[in-house]
């Protein structure tokens, strides 16, 4: 390749209909178009080309591929807009030659969020190799983050390594390191390993229910991607000794103490396997099994995928049930229900049984308290119900039965049948029954 350019305009939309701004650069670039020798300095304002703007350029750029040569980058960018995102400032330098150069990178997005990075290494044989050194995260969303030691990178035009590469948070004794070796289009390869990381700093994504959480995650994943396809991906996260606080719809809060969380998800050549383990110390367990047969985790899900798994909730007190049913408050009791899954996506099998058992449950909605309530749900591989129960309000009782035939088709079939006398079924200022 052999270019040279000198353009001087103080008017773009004459070269240009749809671009505005003014623009002053000269340079060339010679050489082997793999490596060539890139030399040119530009200044501009105002630049805007559809819906993309940057607000002003300012940069020198010398680049010699040979190992000796000087290496000058200066290059300042403020306000750039591309698309929907903009990026308030950006610089990046670099000195020395190409074959031992230090370069520096800094971003800004607002007052709160900035990346800012430098690293030291060289160029040869077309692979650029050096050391990240420092790396400066500031991020709103989840908090101020630091590099917690070197870590070596080789980079080229086919393939992207980087060993050990850990990140801090700037107020808490934790990490995430990554490990990547990628060919950027076939293979990608590496691990994740987490130690120690506050769960709040996920809180963006926590539901709207939840105040606040305490507790610390730990966590490893290995993974190896060929073309589109997982070879190996095993992922495993652990919390220890939390507390979730909620809010009721009344203004209320409470606070749900666990032992231990564990989420984990496994793919190889027999399928997808997840698992999902909650202990809530006195208040009972969660235990969640479900696998996907055979299948690839890049790819569609459809009805015809084999599934199997099992559900175990055994609750000794009801305290949670308010978080998933805001309707219902003050229960004493407890739950226990096991759940076998089977079939396919678009025609599963849920066999099994729960039963509940509360000595009494608020409904503020219907002014009303429930006491020695009891129920119970039996599930057969027809996917029909049969429910039975009693349950007492006021100075009555009622007991019911029913059933729902087919329930997850489309020619759903229920009955109930409830005998009793003198249930108070709603009693607010407005009406009573």
């Amino acid at each position: 390749v052999n270019a040279s350019w000198n353009i001087d305009s103080q008017n773009l939309t004459q070269l240009i209909p749809e671009a505005k701004g003014a623009i002053k650069s000269e340079g060339n670039l010679r050489g082997e178009l793999v490596a060539p020798k890139l030399s040119t300095s530009i200044k501009a304002q105002g630049l805007s080309y559809k819906d993309n703007e940057i607000s002003s350029i300012d940069g020198i750029i010398n680049i010699d591929p040979k190992i000796n040569s000087d290496l000058n980058i200066r290059l300042k960018m403020e306000r750039l807009k591309l698309g929907e995102t903009l990026i308030r400032g950006f610089s990046l330098s670099g000195n020395g030659t190409t074959g031992d150069h230090e370069l520096r990178y800094r971003s800004r997005l607002d007052a709160r969020r900035s990346l800012s990075w430098s690293a030291r290494g060289g160029y040869k044989d077309e692979v650029w190799k050096g050391t990240l050194n420092t790396t400066l995260l500031n991020s709103a969303q989840f908090g101020d983050w630091e590099q917690q030691q070197p870590s070596e990178i080789s980079v080229s035009a086919s393939r992207l390594q980087i060993d050990y590469y850990c990140l801090t948070p700037t107020d808490a004794d934790a990490h995430v390191c990554v490990k990547l070796d990628s060919d950027y289009l076939k293979s990608w390869s590496g691990a994740v390993n987490i130690k120690d990381l506050p769960v709040e700093t996920f809180e963006t994504y926590f539901p709207p229910q939840i105040i606040s959480v305490q507790g610390l995650v730990r966590g490893t994943a290995n993974f190896r991607f060929q073309e589109d396809v997982i070879k190996v991906f095993d992922a495993n996260l652990v919390s220890e000794k939390g507390i979730v606080e909620f809010g009721l719809p009344a203004g209320e809060k409470q606070k749900l103490n666990y032992q231990q969380l564990e989420a984990s998800i496994t793919h190889n050549n027999k399928g997808i396997s997840v698992v999902s383990k909650v202990d809530l110390r006195e208040t009972g367990k969660v235990d969640i099994q479900g696998t996907l047969k055979n299948k690839h985790i890049l790819s569609e899900i459809d009805g015809s995928q084999l599934i199997e798994g099992r559900v175990v909730v055994d609750l000794k007190n009801l305290t949670v049930l308010p978080l998933m049913f805001p309707d219902i408050q003050y229960i004493d009791g407890h739950k226990y229900s096991e759940y076998i899954i089977s079939g396919s996506i678009g025609n599963p099998a849920i066999v099994g049984r729960s039963d509940i058992a509360a000595k009494s449950i608020t409904l503020p909605r219907l002014g009303i308290e429930l006491k020695d309530v009891k129920a119970a749900a039996r599930t057969d591989k027809n996917n029909n119900i049969k429910v039975t129960g009693e349950a007492s309000s006021g100075v009555g009782r009622i007991v019911f039965r029913g059933e729902m035939l087919n329930y997850l088709g489309a020619d759903l079939l229920a009955k109930l049948y409830i005998e009793g006398n003198n249930f108070l079924a709603t009693k607010t200022p407005e009406f009573e029954m």
